[in-house]
């Protein structure tokens, strides 16, 4: 679970963001934090990671890929909170509509 990487956020997008949606997010994220852009060494060793998300969320396989396999290992977000282990409606629905097979 440690080695984890969550691209949505590493982006600034939401799960359900379309392919738009992403590009503009990388564009934004890479003029400010390409190496050759900007001066402050912390802020472009961001920019491989922001590359790398966007490698994987603009490409429709592997984006399918990433949702289906990467997110299981996405740490819990409330656990032992009301309802733990109990899949809500919302869960039941988009686990029926999932393109991931088991």
């Amino acid at each position: 679970m440690a080695n984890f990487k969550d691209y949505y956020r590493r982006l600034g997008v939401s799960p359900t963001a379309g392919d738009l949606a992403i590009k503009a997010a990388f564009r934004r994220l890479a003029r400010r934090h390409h190496p050759d852009v900007t001066l402050d060494k912390r802020s472009a060793r961001r920019f491989p990671g922001i590359l790398a998300a966007y490698e994987v969320l603009s490409d429709p396989e592997r984006r399918r890929h990433y949702d289906c396999v990467d997110r299981d290992r996405k740490p819990a977000p409330n656990p032992g909170g009301p309802g733990w282990g109990e899949p809500g409606p919302a869960h039941a629905a988009s686990a029926s509509r999932s393109t991931c097979s088991a």
